[in-house]
Formats: C-alpha cells, sequence, structure tokens
C-alpha cells in the first residue's frame, strides 16, 4: 500500500466575498499519518455576515487583533512545504483562489 502524503486546508469566510477568510484549518498528513492539525482564527479586514456567523460561530469580536491573511501565510507555506493540497470542498478551494495575496505572492494555496 502506497503512503500518502499531503495537506487538507478548510476555511471560513466572514461574509459572501471568497476572499473574506476568516479562519483556517489544516490538516498535516505525512506517510499516510496525521502529523499535526492546525486551526487558527484568521481577521479578514472584512464585515462579518450574520448568516455566515450562525453557520460558524466565528464572530467580528473573535478576529480583531488576529492574524491577516498576510500574517499567517508563512505558517500556511512552512505546513504545506511541498505537498499537494486537498481541499474540504469546492468553496474551500474556490475561496483560497480568491484570496488576493496569492495571486500577489504568485503562489495558490
Amino acid at each position: 500500500m502506497a503512503l500518502l502524503s499531503f495537506t487538507a486546508i478548510d476555511v471560513e469566510t466572514s461574509n459572501d466575498d471568497r476572499a473574506s477568510i476568516c479562519q483556517i484549518g489544516m490538516a498535516v498528513v505525512r506517510d499516510s499519518e496525521v502529523k499535526d492539525v492546525i486551526a487558527e482564527i484568521i481577521d479578514p479586514q472584512d464585515f462579518f455576515n450574520p448568516v455566515n456567523v450562525g453557520i460558524h460561530g466565528i464572530s467580528e469580536d473573535d478576529a480583531v487583533g488576529r492574524p491577516t491573511f498576510r500574517e499567517f501565510f508563512p505558517t500556511i507555506e512552512r505546513v504545506v512545504e511541498a505537498y499537494p493540497i486537498a481541499s474540504h470542498t469546492f468553496f474551500c478551494r474556490s475561496a483560497r483562489k480568491n484570496d488576493p495575496l496569492s495571486g500577489e505572492i504568485g503562489v495558490q494555496i
């Protein structure tokens, strides 16, 4: 049986703008074993729609003062390394692609 190595990423957004990421969760799998699980609340520097808050329970009060996506990105780079990335849903993939920082630094997470 082949051993799998990848990082699974799931995101939550503060509103219907897919670039308004307010939480990033990552499960690091190396050689078919979960090696680490990381969950970080992100300050999207955007408004929080009550519908989104009702889905994930993260409010503006939770996010204020937390790292921005730009500040947290070095952690993502370190965790992902050169391994494939798996997304929980198409929404997560599209949210990651819509974040302006991904294009700015030339990396799609």
